[in-house]
């Protein structure tokens, strides 16, 4: 049973449902483009595009729960469609970079150097293998960071009414 939200949570879960349909649409619209883009497909590169794929559909998913009024289901699926998108890193010539909707991001590079990075973009997925390449580089998506705190924060708000609301019904009870 989904417990009733106040305004400002229905408010916000919608706000967040569809940021995620677009983020996801535009995700799977990019990694098709992509795919069409590669000369070779192989096996790794074939499942490395179906994990984008499969990532963005899971935000369409999700982001389709939340607006159809679905918290509980789409509140546990755009958690870990968010918590996916939170890191982004190129180490030891393998860069994982997704992104369904909007990144920006802060980090740190090493080359030759440690240096504090930046960056915006939207809907991108990058997979690369460049053995050639030694740079480390770890990235935060903050805008991903801030909607987890927020399901998070929302989550503990009807788990709480939830109790309240059970802690009630058992009083009338006895």
């Amino acid at each position: 049973m989904e417990t009733e939200l106040n305004k400002d949570q229905k408010t916000i879960l919608n706000n967040i449902g569809y940021y995620q349909i677009i983020g996801g649409v535009t995700g799977i619209g990019f990694t098709i483009y992509q795919l069409l883009q590669t000369n070779t497909v192989n096996q790794t590169i074939a499942i490395l595009y179906l994990f984008c794929l499969a990532v963005s559909a899971l935000s369409v998913y999700s982001g389709q729960l939340l607006v159809k009024g679905k918290h509980n289901k789409g509140l546990q699926f755009s958690l870990l469609s968010q918590v996916l998108q939170i890191f982004n890193f190129t180490l030891s010539g393998i860069t994982l970079k997704f992104v369904a909707g909007i990144m920006l991001s802060l980090g740190i590079s090493y080359t030759e150097t440690f240096k504090v990075i930046s960056g915006f973009s939207l809907a991108e997925n990058t997979l690369n293998f460049d053995a050639s390449d030694n740079s480390v580089i770890l990235s935060i998506n903050i805008v991903a960071l801030f909607l987890v705190y927020l399901i998070d924060k929302v989550q503990n708000d009807i788990e709480d009414k939830e109790i309240l609301l059970e802690n009630e019904a058992n009083k009338t009870i006895y």
